[in-house]
């Protein structure tokens, strides 16, 4: 969702008839509010996470009452959230929900190698690789850069716009042939410790940052 997006949906939800009465029910107001809060500052964004426990808090204080006491504080919320989208504080919304999506697939990377037999370690395998070439392939596109179908152009190409530097790029490098190996099943060449030492998004964060994080167009 991007910008204009995002502001024609909080217009939509802070819409009054001319009695100053909200158009849309309250508890699509205040349930659309949480969606857009997530949208724009992550599902464990501070804002988001404050904006559930208000509700919550509301919830065991007033039982049925909760739209009437909850809707003004959505409301606040979204107007708010429109200025901060006006003034260009609030970064590239893709950027966020991926960095979401992104700590999730590590969890299962990670959940799997929890596990000590041979099955678990490959599974960790191909999600770690899967993992380390769709951060890389995501880096380039958050940055415009044309598509490449080797992985080795694509780094090279971060490179080059010094989107990653210095170590990073060695870290990218190396992990080619673990990332190969992985998605082609090739198992008996990778061990447990190789799988563990896999880079994560973390490893590109800073350069992600700095580079892809852009405000929104």
């Amino acid at each position: 969702m991007r910008k204009e997006e995002l502001e024609s949906r909080i217009d939509a939800l802070l819409q009054v008839d001319e009695g100053g009465t909200p158009v849309m029910d309250g508890n699509e107001i205040i349930t659309g509010t949480l969606s857009l809060l997530s949208l724009a500052y992550g599902a464990n964004g501070t804002q988001t996470k404050d904006f559930e426990a208000t509700h919550a808090d509301i919830r065991r204080k007033w039982g049925g009452g909760i739209v009437s006491h909850g809707l003004k504080d959505a409301v606040g919320r979204l107007k708010m959230l429109k200025a901060e989208l006006a003034a260009g504080l609030i970064g590239n919304i893709e950027s966020v929900a991926y960095g979401s999506i992104l700590g999730d697939f590590l969890g299962l990377s990670r959940k799997a190698l929890a596990e000590s037999n041979d099955g678990s370690k490959n599974v960790a395998a191909v999600l770690a690789a899967a993992l380390y070439e769709d951060t890389i392939r995501r880096l380039a596109s958050l940055n415009s850069l044309p598509h490449e179908e080797k992985l080795e152009t694509v780094i090279g190409q971060l490179k080059d716009a010094k989107i990653i530097q210095g170590a990073t790029v060695s870290v990218a490098n190396s992990y080619l042939s673990f990332r190969n190996k992985a998605l082609h099943a090739d198992f008996s060449n990778i061990d447990r410790p190789e799988v563990q030492r896999a880079p994560s998004a973390s490893t590109f964060r800073s350069s992600a940052e700095i580079r892809a994080t852009r405000d929104i167009e």
